[in-house]
């Protein structure tokens, strides 16, 4: 017996079961099909949902995103402990150990961590120095290592001071060009070595020709002797190539003792040094100004020569206690030595042995005394000897002040402080001013 809802008209009824078939049965009604779609738009929520959760609690996609935070998904292959060697063709550049080593999926960066020790060699295949950093970064295409973090470079090769090792490097970062073979330094670094620290701006070292470059620094120095005395240099350009090495605006301290050079130049090989531009020295007795020095270093013959504009100033001592004018009028020597002397010549050479300097190319001075007086000297050449404090005046001696003007083929004079002496071994020939007043009478005029 079928129930049929109150809403179906027996006529639609049996209409409806005339055009079934025989033995199939009706259709479900219109409410059940509802019920069924709904059901399957919940199945689908519901499968959408649990995709959902299963992707959340993907092992695989928590790596992922692991990776994408740590840098590693761009990672193709990291080694722990790695040994890495560089080469050009069978030369070898360099041995690393590093506490580990990525590289990128691109093969185009190699980042390394923890440099413990770097070993590079030069040209010829030798050990050139060791150096310890943070972190290396290596560029595959274009062949450029960075070495970052501090890093220190000990080299075994003293560019600066031969005799000066080892010579350890100190500097933010440090690039190295491998297909120029060319090491570049471009934030303040500093150099030590036993004797001796520098610090400077920037850097460049060819390995191919050993040629470096520092540039806007200062060199200080250690005397071996005296460890007390320091020596500093400061230098715009200082560049080193085989023998030869080069300065511009160099500028030096020892002491009380300052020095410039606008260019120097010197080559080890030959023992050679030269100096040229507007060249000064200064200290306590001296100022001295020329435009060229040439030294010459070599055991057996050290000697140095200043030439072009050679000026002098020298200054006198300084003296706790004044002389009274009874002692400044009895010693002329003494009243000398109180006031400076300018000076002129063609040139000194000196001969560091015998501390012995040669002034040639005729001698012009002029002192300056008190109330606008003048003396002044002149000769063809003079000599003075260093260790005994002795100048000897030769050729055309001439020396006037206000007291008269005197001439001699030899003049020597001793400067040493107690002991000052004037001598004239050929004679003295001079005319003595003195005025009418002198001898009591009213006229002034000299004779």
């Amino acid at each position: 017996m079928r129930i049929v809802p109150e809403r179906l008209s027996s006529t639609d009824h049996d209409a409806r079961e005339a055009h079934a078939p025989s033995g199939v049965p009706p259709a479900a009604p219109a409410k059940h099909a509802l019920l069924l779609a709904l059901l399957m738009v919940l199945a689908s929520l519901a499968l959408l949902w649990g995709v959902e959760l299963l992707r959340r609690q993907d092992p695989f996609a928590r790596l992922a995103r692991q990776m994408a935070q740590s840098g590693l998904q761009n990672i193709e292959l990291r080694l722990n402990d790695a040994a890495i060697t560089l080469r050009e063709g069978k030369r070898m550049l360099a041995r690393l150990q590093v506490e580990r080593i990525d590289i990128e999926k691109s093969r185009i960066l190699w980042h390394a961590v923890h440099l413990r020790e770097g070993v590079f060699y030069d040209e010829q295949g030798k050990e050139m120095g060791r150096a310890s950093a943070t972190e290396i970064l290596y560029n595959q295409p274009t062949r450029q290592l960075y070495i970052t973090g501090t890093p220190t470079l000990t080299l075994l090769h003293n560019p600066i001071l031969a005799n000066a090792l080892p010579l350890t490097l100190r500097a933010p970062t440090i690039r190295w060009d491998l297909r120029k073979a060319q090491i570049t330094i471009e934030q303040p670094f500093s150099l030590e070595w036993q004797g001796g620290i520098a610090h400077a701006e920037r850097l460049v070292l060819t390995l191919r020709d050993s040629h470096l470059r520092i540039e806007k620094g200062t060199l200080r120095l250690q005397d071996e002797q005296s460890k007390r005395r320091e020596i500093e240099i400061e230098f715009g350009v200082f560049e080193y190539r085989g023998d030869i090495r080069k300065g511009q605006n160099l500028k030096f301290r020892d002491g009380d003792t300052t020095a410039f050079a606008p260019y120097a130049e010197v080559d080890n090989k030959r023992k050679y040094a030269i100096a040229t531009g507007d060249l000064w020295l200064k200290d306590p007795r001296l100022d001295l100004q020329a435009n060229k020095l040439e030294v010459w270093y070599a055991e057996n013959q050290k000697r140095a020569l200043l030439t072009q504009n050679v000026r002098m100033l020298i200054k006198p001592r300084e003296s706790a206690n004044e002389p009274s004018t009874e002692e400044q009028e009895e010693n002329k020597l003494q009243e000398a030595k109180r006031y400076p002397v300018e000076a002129e010549c063609g040139q000194i050479e000196y001969f560091y042995r015998k501390k012995v300097a040669s002034i040639t190319g005729g001698i012009k001075a002029v002192q300056r005394l008190k109330d606008g007086r003048e003396r002044k000297l002149s000769a063809d050449r003079a000599e003075y000897d260093q260790k005994n404090e002795i100048l000897t005046l030769v050729g055309n001696v001439v020396l006037e002040d206000p007291d008269g003007k005197f001439k001699a083929p030899r003049l020597i004079v001793s400067a040493k402080e107690g002991e000052e002496w004037v001598r004239a071994p050929e004679g003295v020939q001079g005319t003595i001013y003195y005025t009418e007043e002198e001898e009591g009478g009213g006229s002034t005029s000299p004779h």
